[in-house]
């Protein structure tokens, strides 16, 4: 006779570990691959461990693992179902369990436990041979693997809860990953394609940022919100010796919740499991009622994604500038395509009834609904601007720049900008856009308003929006990192430079030298402009400007009161008028490629002569002649402007920058009898420019100005011209 107190059947329990063993062992060498095979492994994974410096390991394997976690209890929790409740989904089976004399709620739960037992037995024997492992070979530290197996049997609870769930829903075995899927995912799908339909249509949508739909798919949950942190890891310090290591989990919340929530599900899958007919055994969908709820659900999915994935995946239309009407008819056709398979599928026959079309005609109907409403922008989404007043801070990123703005003043300039976008939306037609354009008002009613836009390289209001990155506040925010540089939050600083050689070399500092360098040289630079500023409307005098190095700080603070670490890191790449910058580094020995000399002219009188010469002297020489294209940004590029061409006139002011060092060898005698070198006044008012007459002589007498040894190109020169127009020696001095 059936059992009336037992709570699961042990004969039957054991009938199913022993039947499927093969998955079980399968899931433990999935297991061990990722946790003790690591441990095992770990002097030629990571050689400079030693023994004492396992936690640095621990703390490895459980960051490495943090995103295969939940995808390994993902699929094993699919499997397991899959597994046990298998026997439903045939119709011998399924009438086999029913002749049984076990009652259906000892039954399920017999089935169930054997499932989870196997799956949690699997995960804490690899947990004992990782503590082995450890033990046994380096020293236990069991914080890290303690965490390890807690996400994991959590997350494989919340996994296997939801699978079996869908096990009940249905009667035909490959309809359980697709009902699985569908359950994990359709929230966040959803949210993706309306926000892909409304960046279709809506000007500056930026995102549905305040929907916390990721709580409707666990998986996405669990990798959005959920991380690992490896705090102070062992690191040689003075030989053997080595700093505490920290290990923590972030958003414990999550999985507890959700696994809380998945016993719920099972004990609504039992309830299912004892109303099941047997007779639904190979039906697609086992329960009636969910039939119509499946069949809206995937041809409304269907009726946004076949115009979303035509528009944005295979035609490429840029944001806000996909056609209404192609679009409202692939949001027909996919609603209706979707309908009608999805009917199908559930009658298993290709022969549809009639009344199809009405679920057509609604589905259709709502996307769109959906699609008019995101061109009609109802909500006046993209005309949305605050106030000032209601403002308390402005973020604004463009191509990279991130600036958070708090003067009403600057708050103000950036609310200006974004009317001018908004204002002058149809007339941005290139859909080459380079520029990107991001805007986020916190509010003082808590809210956050955000909005994105592409503009053209060509765009009028870039000369607007590199004035407000360059604004006082602007700068000093940007190069400003979020915690203090000083000794104790210095982690890790390095300058990258390329040599002449065209190398590129990284040289580490020490937290005195960052220290040093911060301070008396990068602080004082950003502060008067001469670094650290947005550049978008003239690359050219940025890339002729620039020097070829980048100065990377890392930054971090421990809190031991919450075990979470706060890191920062700030860029600076300093420009040739950053003189404290670039002091400092020469004085310690970094000087990328020497000074950068650009000569124009390639005669065999100077031009030639003269960039051997330079050559020899280690500086990097560019030799330019009538065929060279782009000439003015070739010679603004150089330290030094050497002017040979004998063209009067040659060397206008785009030719040149502010701080250059420009020799002007050309003296061509004019009808009147006077000399006029190749460089004109007004040039010649901008840079540090030798005159003509009065400077370096004349080519007659060029060879004594060859003769002359050119010493040092690092600080600058000192042009030892007479009044009279004598012939003058030209030195370079340290």
């Amino acid at each position: 006779m059936p059992s009336k107190t037992s709570f699961c059947n042990g004969t039957e329990f054991r009938k199913c570990l022993s039947r499927w063993w093969p998955l079980w062992v399968i899931y433990g060498v999935i297991l061990f691959i990722m946790l003790p095979g690591v441990l095992l492994n770990a002097r030629s994974t990571i050689p400079y461990v030693s023994t004492e410096q396992i936690s640095y390991l621990s703390n490895v394997i459980l960051s490495e693992t943090q995103m295969l976690l939940p995808l390994t209890a993902f699929c094993a929790g699919l499997l397991a179902a899959a597994a046990m409740f298998g026997y439903l989904y045939t119709p011998r089976g399924a009438g086999l369990a029913a002749s049984l004399p076990i009652r259906r709620g000892c039954m399920f739960r017999t089935h169930l436990l054997a499932g989870l037992v196997m799956l949690l037995s699997a995960e804490a024997v690899i947990f004992g041979l990782a503590v082995l492992i450890e033990a046994t070979r380096f020293g236990l530290v069991i914080e890290p693997l303690l965490i390890w197996l807690g996400i994991l049997a959590l997350e494989t609870v919340v996994f296997y809860g939801i699978a079996v769930l869908c096990a009940m829903f249905t009667g035909h075995v490959v309809m359980l990953p697709c009902l699985y899927l569908l359950v994990n995912f359709i929230a966040v799908g959803f949210q993706l394609l309306i926000e892909s339909v409304l960046y279709m249509f809506v000007y500056g949508m930026s995102g549905m940022v305040d929907l916390p739909v990721d709580w409707l798919s666990p998986l996405v949950l669990f990798m959005r919100r959920t991380s690992v942190s490896r705090d102070h890891l062992l690191r040689p310090i003075s030989g053997t010796e080595a700093e505490a290591a920290v290990s923590s989990f972030s958003g414990w919340t999550y999985p507890l919740v959700w696994a809380a929530f998945a016993l719920l599900l099972l004990v609504c899958a039992g309830q299912l499991y004892r109303r099941r007919r047997m007779e639904s055994a190979g039906d697609t969908v086992a329960i009636p009622v969910l039939k119509p709820v499946l069949k809206y659900i995937v041809a409304l999915f269907a009726g946004l994604a076949l115009p979303v994935g035509v528009y944005g995946m295979l035609l490429n239309v840029p944001a806000y500038r996909a056609h209404l009407a192609p679009f409202l008819l692939l949001a027909v056709l996919g609603a209706a395509l979707g309908f009608v398979i999805s009917e199908m599928v559930i009658r298993k026959s290709l022969r549809i009834p009639r009344t199809v079309w009405r679920g057509c005609a609604v589905t259709a109907a709502v996307c769109c609904l959906v699609v008019v409403g995101a061109k009609c922008d109802l909500t006046g989404y993209a005309r949305r601007i605050p106030d000032t007043a209601q403002v308390k801070s402005a973020r604004i990123i463009c191509n990279g720049y991130n600036t958070a703005l708090t003067e009403a003043e600057n708050i103000q300039a950036v609310e200006d900008i974004h009317r001018a976008v908004v204002a002058e939306r149809e007339k941005i037609t290139d859909d080459t856009s380079i520029t990107s354009l991001q805007l986020t008002y916190k509010l003082s009613n808590g809210k956050v308003l955000m909005r994105e836009y592409t503009l053209p390289d060509t765009s009028t209001h870039l000369a607007q929006i590199e004035q407000v990155l360059n604004c006082d506040e602007a700068r000093t925010t940007r190069n400003t990192p979020e915690l203090a540089v000083t000794l104790e939050h210095l982690t890790y600083t390095n300058i990258g430079y390329e040599t002449e050689s065209g190398d590129y070399l990284y040289m580490e500092l020490t937290a005195e030298q960052a220290l040093d360098l911060y301070e008396n040289a990068i602080v004082p630079d950003c502060a008067d402009g001469t670094m650290g500023r947005a550049w978008l409307t003239d690359s050219g005098t940025r890339q002729s400007t620039a020097y070829a190095v980048t100065i990377s700080y890392q930054l971090s603070q421990y809190d031991p009161a919450t075990g979470e670490t706060t890191y920062a890191d700030v860029d600076y790449t300093p420009l040739t008028d950053s003189t404290r910058t670039l002091a400092w580094l020469r004085a310690h020995g970094i000087d990328p490629a020497g000074r950068r000399v650009t000569v124009v002219g390639r005669s065999l009188v100077i031009g030639r002569p003269a960039a051997l010469l330079l050559t020899r002297a280690d500086a990097t020489v560019t030799l330019c002649h009538r065929k060279t294209p782009d000439l003015a940004a070739r010679c603004r590029a150089a330290d030094i402007l050497l002017a040979a061409a004998g063209a009067p006139g040659l060397i206008t002011p785009e030719c040149v920058r502010p701080g250059q060092i420009v020799l002007d060898a050309g003296a061509t005698a004019l009808p009147d009898g006077t000399l006029r070198g190749d460089v004109t006044p007004a040039a010649a008012a901008i840079a540090a420019c030798t005159p003509v007459p009065g400077g370096i002589g004349s080519v007659t007498t060029s060879s004594s100005w060859f003769s002359t040894e050119w010493t040092d190109f690092s600080t600058g020169c000192d042009c030892c011209a007479d009044s009279t127009g004598a012939d003058a020696g030209v030195s370079w001095r340290t």
